[in-house]
């Protein structure tokens, strides 16, 4: 017998609990369930108490109704998770108990409370993610009214919200999950069944391997590539996943090499090593490449480099006039195993990496017309995963490997992240002000480096992956080097590089530095000589002048807004909805509606609103 009757009742109290209680009384639909819960009630005593709980909540009082629907709803919620999804006939069953208690779930939250999240969790409007967050940390989660919402979202299209949802929220709730997944999981290759899965098999959910051999007996290979990464937390499955590798469907090896890559034994690596060298499927090889990056290769890491060192050999032994095909081919296939060499902390890695950033072949290859062709081969690509690669070495010893690349690197474009990578690796290792100059202040005036790669090297990433400078030393050589970026042209795309510039200059600089001061105002011009949707960025700069009390700053800015604000049509919300005018006096709110009446220019009657209503 199925208890859908029960899932269909979960539905009414979960419309009850958001339109009110008090709408129970005499509520037909929840009276047509009384007579179903009565019958299965023959079987089992908790629904008979159920059906009763159900027939007194229709005839409560509206002041009584709030408190008997929680207690039906925690009930309701026992039986599902105890009975699961089926329950035969013509079997005696055990008297079924509910196995929480009341004060197990119920929560201060109140619906105002619930709201915001049920509507991230079923809605599509932006900044859900937050409110999800928020929510967290509130303990919102804890309220299992929200369950099934949560379910409910494992088919949303924000891939980012069903992850948070999959990799912390889920969890936290725990086993308590189990029925509501059950009941929506179907085996279908969907992702939210996909997701179902695997959240399944996080929970530690008991019958999950009844489950994962039914959906390797069908033709689903999404649910099979979940399966497949299921079955690779007991290494008694690593059989199975050795002859799933040989599938025929592309998901299903890909995921069988990421699985033979966290097993980790000697069988599935030498499984994997063997299949990375025979390999004749080239759209097999980043998957199988990926998955030997993740491990640090304890076994058999001397046939794999040996492999690796080939398909450079081979790239390098191109001539500069071969067909674009083939150097293209070449390239391509460098770029795709490289990675492998991420977390193989031995000598001849970093030998390895070196090499290529000097090997004069290569150099030569990336030079010609050919390798200009960006959509098959791009040097710089190169020099990103190379630098991944040693992101993932140990520290000292890399460090130890820039020092000795400075020193014989050439000065190509496609190089230039690497004095980026140097630079931040100096900093990390606490050099002194005055070593990091002599370092790359040359590289600086040539525009090896620029501002920006200085900020980045001392600013911390925030939650919203935005860098943030908190405090910077500095060598003072450095100064006149950053002022010539303040007093040279202001191009549109390196507004960034000099919102850093100014934000370093603002923490070395002290008050009272005329210099700086009377150059932010400058910079302000420049800025409006830019495109107008540049134009927000000399909001910042005015937000220093205030910041920095620079005498009659509200004055100043005033006047090179009536001086340079003169085109048609509005500016971006950006510009308008800056904090900086609401920092502004209420005296000047008339003035901007007098610029308003005599250029026609709407930004200032909206920069009005913003200082009256501050």
């Amino acid at each position: 017998m199925k208890l859908q009757p029960l899932y269909d009742l979960q539905q009414e109290i979960t419309r009850l609990f958001v339109a009110g209680s008090k709408f129970a009384i005499g509520d037909p639909r929840l009276l047509k369930h009384v007579a179903v819960l009565n019958k299965l009630g023959e079987k089992a005593p908790v629904f008979k108490k159920l059906a009763t709980d159900l027939e007194d909540l229709t005839k409560t009082d509206a002041q009584q109704s709030s408190e008997k629907l929680l207690s039906i709803s925690t009930l309701l919620y026992s039986i599902l998770y105890t009975q699961g999804e089926m329950t035969e006939e013509n079997v005696e069953e055990k008297q079924i108990e509910p196995i929480f208690n009341i004060a197990d779930v119920i929560t201060d939250n109140t619906y105002l409370q619930l709201k915001p999240v049920i509507e991230a969790l079923t809605n599509s409007n932006s900044g859900r993610l937050e409110v999800l967050k928020t929510a967290y940390k509130q303990n919102v989660f804890n309220d299992f009214r929200i369950f099934q919402y949560v379910d409910s979202a494992l088919g949303d299209k924000y891939g980012e919200m069903v992850n948070y949802l999959q990799e912390t929220i889920i969890p936290s709730i725990g086993g308590s999950m189990i029925p509501l997944l059950l009941h929506s999981f179907a085996y279908d290759d969907r992702p939210q069944n996909v997701r179902r899965l695997r959240s399944l098999g996080q929970l530690q959910y008991k019958d999950i391997r009844k489950m994962c051999d039914h959906i390797l007996s069908e033709k689903l290979p999404n649910m099979q590539a979940e399966v497949i990464n299921i079955l690779a937390q007991d290494q008694t499955n690593e059989e199975l996943i050795i002859k799933l590798a040989n599938d025929k469907n592309k998901t299903v090896r890909e995921a069988s090499y990421r699985a033979l890559a966290k097993l980790n034994t000697q069988k599935s690596l030498e499984k994997l090593k063997d299949i990375y060298i025979n390999n004749k499927r080239n759209s097999d090889l980043p998957a199988i490449a990926e998955a030997l990056s993740t491990i640090k290769m304890p076994f058999y890491f001397d046939e794999v480099f040996r492999e690796i060192n080939h398909t450079f050999e081979a790239f390098i032994s191109l001539d500069v006039d071969a067909e674009d095909k083939k150097i293209a081919t070449a390239s391509e296939k460098l770029n795709t195993v490289l990675p492998i060499l991420q977390n193989k902390d031995y000598p001849e890695v970093y030998n390895f990496l070196s090499g290529i950033l000097t090997n004069t072949k290569f150099d030569g290859l990336t030079k010609n017309k050919k390798s200009s062709l960006s959509y098959n081969f791009n040097a710089s690509d190169t020099m990103r995963i190379i630098i991944s690669c040693f992101n993932t070495l140990d520290p000292k010893k890399t460090l130890d490997t820039y020092i000795n690349l400075a020193k014989e690197i050439s000065d190509t474009d496609w190089k230039y992240p690497f004095w980026e990578t140097y630079f931040k690796a100096c900093v990390n290792a606490k050099y002194t002000k005055e070593k990091i100059y002599d370092a790359f202040s040359e590289q600086y005036k040539k525009n090896i480096i620029n501002t920006t790669d200085i900020y980045r090297a001392y600013a911390q990433e925030d939650d919203y992956n935005t860098f943030v400078l908190h405090s910077i030393q500095l060598d003072s050589r450095w100064i006149p080097l950053l002022f010539k970026v303040l007093e040279g042209k202001i191009e549109s795309s390196n507004t960034y590089n000099l919102s850093c510039t100014l934000d370093i200059l603002n923490m070395i600089e002290p008050n009272d530095s005329k210099r700086f001061n009377d150059q932010l105002i400058q910079v302000s011009k420049k800025i409006f000589q830019l495109p107008k949707y540049n134009h927000y960025k000399a909001t910042e700069v005015f937000e220093l002048m205030i910041k920095r009390e620079i005498p009659n700053s509200f004055e100043q800015i005033y006047s090179i807004l009536s001086e340079y604000l003169k085109s048609s049509g509005n500016y971006s919300s950006y510009f308008v909805k800056s904090d900086v005018w609401s920092k502004f006096p209420k005296e000047y709110a008339p003035k901007f509606r007098e610029l308003y009446n005599q250029q026609k220019l709407n930004t200032f009657n909206e920069i009005a609103d913003k200082i009256e209503n501050q």
